[in-house]
């Protein structure tokens, strides 16, 4: 996406071979746009002390000529010679007056021109998120050298590694001395070479480098989904739109070209034939096909925006959002029977705004829009996510069954906890609310804004250069939110116990295999079957055990009486890695956390769930440990992710394998399709008694 952001030197046309010619205009908009520039300087001996400041002064002038910050441009400097000194990162400085206080402070380094070994080190260290490298910010490296290098080939080869990488070059060659093709080679093209003929020419590059590193020419959106087909048969219409905003034009950069609606036509077949009758039918009225637009209001929707009243969007652009939102809301059919609309701000904490069911036409809403007022604070968007879940979109606060349920987030920076905004995320749309995010300016990470989103691939994920730019995706937000289809009322939750009781433990590996990663996937797979439960002391218990060399109790079934509490404790599992030593931990398990000093207790039936992720060290002791487990009345099942499992281990582990007390899940990602269908067999084995039928709320599965 970077490579769409800036599109660098177009002009340079004009200028011929050197940088001699007229003035150059440059808009005054130019230097606010984000971006990440380092610049690479030849400290060769051929340059000399009093030329190498000339460099600096010229590398000073630039910076100052720039909004710097880490919203806006930062810029690192490296050297080289015989060796490579990376004098400071992007992310060193995040003000301008020490920013150009440590270019002047560089350093001199005399030595031979081995240009491929600094472009090596670019490659590999300058561009990357510990040095400062933004998400969906422009990457442009500068490099300046007043000769050829010490090794052309190795220059050359060192070059094209760096193209691979997305990163925008300049070439700015001094004197005589310099190799014009070797310099192109390096540059992105031979538009992005800039020559002068010696290092007092320098300052007429100033204004033409600024100009073309600051345009930013647009770029075209995925395509959205089709609209719905204007006839169910006999030859219709839909269409799909895009937006000229990955990135939209900026500073004098061209705007996209072509249309922004593909037509098309769909439901070609033919009608069904009415059979003939012995009476003369009545005339058909056919009705004139309408095409729905985008927000059109198709079927019913409760939408909630979610929006960041954080410190770090200030008043002035929070307005901008709520006219957006203000923009977004008139697209749709605002009524009991169509669209309803919410909105939650947040900060340090989550603020309702208003529910779903405080307004029903649209003149309220845009008036309630206009009303919101900006909180300023910290960038909780865990807890604001979690609000929406346990409070916007429940019945008592209009969330309709069978409407579309739609969450559409706005923010302007990382959330203070991506891994809560993670797991939160994706316990919302576990309930059937289809996630929009829209990430504004350089602040928010891509992998944040997609691990919210329902589908980042089918442009559930927005992203704009800044809050005057969010006008460029309304009309797509619009039709991607009236794509949303209407789902039934969820299946109803199992309650473990079903209306009996359980002492649930969770053994879980977290050996070195499943890797931290996988293994935080596998605690929101214990919180989601967890949160399916009614959790008590007269309901159920819940324990966890994790195991890898060693086995450990993270907390006893009498420890966490509460929802809230218990899923809190969940998520703050560590991991450990190790070897997979099952057999012991199941040992540990049923010798251990089901005692009454764990909190089990008497005639209440035992559930032991393992994870794992492959073979145990030793799958005798396995087995054995599993039957003395299951002799003494605990019902195990067993989970098995991914293809280094033993399917053999994983039905001697489990009570009963033939009903579906071993699960298999191709990865750590699939865990969540086994949510219910756990929670209904656990939900089977804690029936009040034998002969009792589980009720029809059992499972979510039933």
């Amino acid at each position: 996406m970077r490579s769409k952001i800036v599109t660098l030197l177009c002009a340079l046309a004009s200028l011929g071979s050197t940088a001699q010619g007229a003035a150059t205009t440059v808009s005054p908009g130019c230097g606010t746009v984000p971006a990440d520039i380092v610049f690479l300087l030849d400290s060769s001996g051929s340059v000399g002390s009093s030329n190498f400041q000339k460099q600096k002064d010229f590398v000073a002038k630039f910076a100052n000529s720039f909004d710097i910050g880490p919203r806006n441009v930062q810029i690192g400097v490296t050297t080289f010679s015989s060796t490579v000194h990376n004098q400071f990162n992007m992310n060193k400085y995040s003000s301008k007056a020490p920013l150009v206080h440590a270019i002047n402070a560089i350093p001199y380094n005399a030595g031979s021109t081995h240009t491929d070994t600094a472009i090596d080190y670019i490659t590999g260290h300058s561009f990357t998120p510990a040095a400062g490298d933004r998400d969906h910010v422009a990457n442009i490296l500068i490099v300046m050298t007043d000769g050829q290098s010490n090794n052309k080939p190795a220059t050359l080869a060192a070059a094209t590694k760096l193209h691979a990488k997305n990163i925008k070059v300049f070439g700015i060659g001094i004197g005589n001395g310099i190799d014009r093709g070797e310099l192109e080679h390096i540059a992105t093209d031979n538009k992005h070479v800039f020559t002068v003929s010696n290092f007092d020419a320098l300052t007429t590059l100033q204004a033409e480098l600024k100009k073309t590193a600051c345009e930013i020419d647009g770029a075209w959106s995925r395509w959205g989904f089709w609209s719905p087909c204007s006839n169910t048969c006999g030859g219709g219409t839909h269409y799909r739109e895009r937006t000229c905003s990955n990135p939209p034009p900026a500073n004098g950069g061209k705007a996209c070209t072509g249309a922004n609606r593909e037509t098309g036509t769909c439901n070609t077949k033919a009608c069904p034939t009415i059979p003939p009758t012995t009476t003369t039918p009545k005339p058909r009225t056919t009705h004139a096909p309408t095409t729905p637009i985008p927000g059109c209001g198709v079927v019913p929707a409760d939408i909630v925006f979610i929006l960041d009243s954080s410190g770090s969007v200030g008043n002035a652009n929070f307005q901008k959002m709520l006219q957006f939102v203000r923009t977004t809301s008139q697209g749709f059919d605002i009524s009991p029977n169509g669209t309803e609309v919410s909105v939650v701000t947040f900060s340090d904490k989550p603020h309702l705004e208003f529910h779903l069911n405080k307004y029903h036409d649209k003149n309220s809403v845009l008036n309630a829009i206009s009303n919101v007022h900006y909180i300023t604070g910290g960038t909780n968007t865990a807890d604001a996510i979690k609000y929406a879940r346990e409070t916007s979109f429940t019945s008592a606060n209009g969330a309709r069954p069978n409407s579309a349920k739609i969450a559409i987030v706005i923010t302007d920076g990382k959330s203070n906890s991506a891994g809560a905004t993670a797991n939160e995320a994706s316990r919302l749309r576990n309930d059937g609310v289809t996630v929009f995010s829209i990430g504004v300016g350089a602040g928010p990470k891509t992998s944040e804004l997609n691990a919210m989103a329902t589908d980042p691939d089918n442009q559930h994920v927005f992203v704009v250069n800044n809050f005057d730019a969010l006008t460029q995706i309304k009309s797509t937000l619009q039709q991607k939110a009236c794509e949303v289809k209407a789902t039934l009322a969820p299946a109803p939750q199992a309650q473990a116990g079903c209306g009996a009781k359980a002492d649930v433990v969770f053994l879980l590996d977290s050996s070195g295999s499943v890797g931290s990663s996988n293994f935080n996937k596998m605690l929101h797979f214990v919180q989601n079957v967890s949160d399916t439960f009614a959790i008590g002391p007269n309901d159920v218990q819940v324990g966890v055990d994790t195991f890898s060399t060693g086995h450990k109790t993270e907390f006893n079934m009498g420890a966490h009486l509460t929802k809230p509490s218990l899923l809190s404790a969940i998520g703050n599992i560590k991991y450990h890695s190790g070897s997979t030593h099952t057999g012991q931990a199941i040992n540990y398990m049923h010798t251990t956390s089901f005692t009454s000093a764990a909190g089990h207790r008497p005639n209440v039936p035992k559930i032991g769930i393992v994870v794992t992720d492959g073979n145990s060290n030793n799958r005798q002791l396995t087995i054995a440990e599993a039957a003395a487990a299951r002799k003494d009345g605990i019902t195990m099942f067993a989970l098995g992710v991914g293809h280094g499992i033993n399917s053999a281990e994983l039905n001697a582990i489990a009570s009963d394998p033939d009903s579906q007390y071993a699960f298999r899940a191709d990865n750590f990602d699939a865990l969540s399709s086994l949510k219910n269908l756990l929670s209904t067999k656990a939900c089977e084995v804690s029936k009040p008694h034998p002969n009792a039928t589980a009720p029809k709320d059992c499972g979510a599965g039933s």
